[in-house]
């Protein structure tokens, strides 16, 4: 792994922990769905006249584009509007390795090995402990809809999987282009005609800030420029990276607002980020292409 490989994965860790206070900062001033169709646009221009269009089918671009826009941002962004605290959200969004792992059984008929089983069951646990404290009142909502997030994540890593060897910052910028619609239609029925007045009057600096950065850093860059460094590290080390990143929000409470009140929220999350690991760190028996780091936030982070 070269030395720049080695700056391209630091900077991709960072990237995708500092993602989740941008998002925080945005759904603050600009309604969740109505910000994510934005963020869609922003990733799109002016990348896509320079970019040429991926050699995939439409079908492959038009359900990556939903799995990951409207399935896992969607729900994301949503969620964190609603109250889930952000390090926590970059937490349970890890449940999308256990999902990929469920979905490659089922739809490519691929093995998972012991070490995946067992960091799944793992998981699970963890995350149910996480459940029960949330339980005491509505915040169970934002962390049922980061669950949903994190199945939309594994659902797109699937559609990677089936598009074959790509390039990854043209299938992302292109794939750009399927979001806004539905996310804006979305945006109408549930936020109301009244989303678009209520951002252009709230919107502040850090706001358009916060935009441009989930738009073009966190999307064109960890999505598409991560699929270098990806293929530099060997598939047993390259996800646990991912992993860091969300240790490294969870362990900023106070900056990041990553603020888990209860002791037991605490003990789960550091429970779940080893399970995580090894989940993403074992081989299947058939394996399956690792999820990267362009896939997490797009593909695993996606993500």
């Amino acid at each position: 792994m070269s030395p720049r490989d080695t700056l391209v994965a630091l900077a991709i860790v960072f990237v995708w922990g500092v993602n989740f206070m941008a998002i925080k900062w945005g759904v603050a001033e600009v309604p969740p769905l109505l910000l994510t169709a934005l963020r869609y646009v922003v990733a799109t221009l002016p990348a896509i006249f320079f970019i040429r269009r991926p050699q995939v089918s439409l079908g492959i671009l038009v359900a990556y584009g939903i799995f990951i826009g409207v399935g896992q941002f969607g729900f994301l962004f949503t969620a964190i509007h609603l109250g889930m605290p952000a390090g926590l959200a970059s937490l349970v969004l890890q449940l999308q390795s256990f999902f990929t792992i469920g979905l490659a059984v089922l739809l490519l008929r691929e093995r998972p090995g012991p070490a995946q089983l067992v960091g799944a069951l793992v998981a699970i646990v963890g995350v149910g402990i996480i459940a029960v404290e949330k339980l005491e009142g509505a915040a169970v909502w934002p962390l049922l809809m980061t669950v949903c997030a994190a199945l939309g994540w594994a659902a797109s890593n699937i559609t990677v999987k089936r598009a074959g060897k790509i390039d990854m910052l043209s299938f992302v910028v292109w794939s750009s282009l399927v979001p806004p619609i539905p996310l804006l239609l979305l945006s109408l029925l549930v936020e109301g005609p009244g989303a678009v007045p209520y951002a252009i009057d709230h919107i502040t600096w850090l706001g358009v800030g916060s935009l441009l950065f989930v738009g073009w850093i966190s999307t064109d860059f960890v999505m598409g420029h991560g699929a270098t460094c990806s293929a530099a590290i060997p598939p047993p080390r390259s996800r646990p990276s991912h992993c860091w990143c969300r240790s490294w929000v969870c362990r900023r409470p106070g900056w990041c607002w990553a603020k888990v009140s209860a002791c037991w929220t605490w003990l789960a999350a550091c429970w779940c980020s080893p399970a995580c690991c090894s989940m993403s760190s074992a081989r299947v028996s058939s394996p399956i292409a690792p999820c990267r780091p362009e896939h997490a936030l797009g593909g695993d982070l996606h993500r």
